[in-house]
């Protein structure tokens, strides 16, 4: 009998979020409910895959009805395997081709490791190019003549970064400038680090001899996603500072703390993929941006202040090299195709690396 609408897979993971650290193990159950009477497969697989997803822009150029040519500018969408690791569920016994299923229920576990060294998930915003997404796929393998089922099941894997290991998240932020109407502004920043749930702390001094009016201070956290030469800037929050409104005052002195949000947020990562002669490089960062905004537009004055986001802070954990980069190759990432049939596991070894 084939495998059809009579019989489901479903698959539990040991975390309930489907959220993985990289280097962390995976288990879980696969659950297989056959209402066929016997069913036959040569055997059932589980598959991790990790995908970077990106665009390039084409030219199309066409005539129109004036016998001029037209150009067209269209967004090409790319999704590029990078891993792919096959472990075993079941599989035939010795001297058998295939496993041979009764009716009924049906539960095998399954374990693996994630790599050490791996490219964040995108967060928040999953489906805006570009991106990088990781999925588990249950692959019952076909007997003759039946259909192969492929569910997938989204992942989210975040490599470890410890802001205690990260020398340029540790640095204190000094910025100042002064725009025409003298209006001179001081910012500080104790440390660029920072873990999601944290405030970062920015202390402001201001001074105004002219009383200008400012409007507000406008604060936003921004999320720079990159793959290829695809790049996407995401906000994570934006706020006006408190009791700002129109202040006119002569001086500034202020600590305002800015919350960033405590959900999943892909910590600042640098990777490259390297098959053949070609390279994709990912890259997550943020910034802060401040606006100071007054009635005189020409006088409005602008701060970009680089943050970095990590998972951790603790002196005790065991680092490698620079811990938000990635600096060793993973042996088993697969080749650079734009194909559903992924490579093989030798040809993978042999032809693709991170740097």
């Amino acid at each position: 009998m084939g495998v059809g609408k009579s019989t489901t897979v479903n698959v539990s993971f040991n975390h309930s979020d489907s959220f993985y650290y990289a280097g962390e193990e995976v288990t879980g159950i696969v659950s297989y409910h056959n209402t066929h009477k016997t069913l036959h497969v040569k055997s059932i697989f589980i598959d991790f895959i990790g995908e970077f997803c990106y665009t390039t822009p084409y030219t199309h150029q066409y005539p129109n009805e004036a016998d001029y040519s037209n150009i067209e500018q269209r967004p090409v969408h790319h999704r590029i395997p990078f891993i792919n690791n096959r472990f075993p569920v079941i599989h035939p016994e010795a001297n058998q081709d295939e496993v041979i299923l009764e009716r009924g229920e049906y539960s095998w576990p399954f374990q693996f490791t994630l790599p050490q060294s791996l490219p964040p998930s995108s967060s928040p915003s999953t489906t805006s190019y570009p991106y990088v997404r990781y999925y588990a796929r249950i692959v019952v393998g076909k007997s003759r003549y039946q259909r192969t089922m492929k569910p997938i099941y989204p992942l989210t894997v975040f490599p470890n970064v410890n802001l205690f290991y990260t020398n340029d998240g540790r640095q204190p932020v000094l910025l100042s400038s002064r725009n025409r109407k003298n209006l001179k502004v001081k910012l500080y920043l104790d440390q660029r680090g920072i873990l999601p749930g944290q405030n970062i702390s920015l202390h402001i001094d201001l001074q105004n001899p002219k009383r200008l009016k400012i409007q507000r201070i406008e604060a936003t956290l921004i999320q720079h996603r990159q793959v290829a030469l695809d790049h996407h800037a995401e906000t994570i929050f934006q706020k006006n500072l408190p009791n700002i409104a129109n202040f006119d005052k002569a001086e500034l002195h202020q600590t305002f703390d800015l919350q960033v949000p405590s959900n999943h947020l892909p910590p600042t990562y640098t990777c490259k993929v390297k098959c053949h002669s070609a390279s994709i490089r990912t890259n997550i960062y943020y910034e802060l941006k401040l606006e100071i905004k007054v009635d005189d537009v020409l006088c409005n004055m602008k701060f970009n202040i680089p943050i970095i986001i990590a998972t951790e802070s603790l002196p005790d954990r065991y680092q490698i090299g620079n811990n938000n980069s990635t600096d060793m190759p993973i042996p088993y990432s697969a080749v650079l195709e734009e194909t559903d049939i992924l490579p093989s596991y030798e040809f993978a070894i042999k032809n693709c690396k991170l740097e």
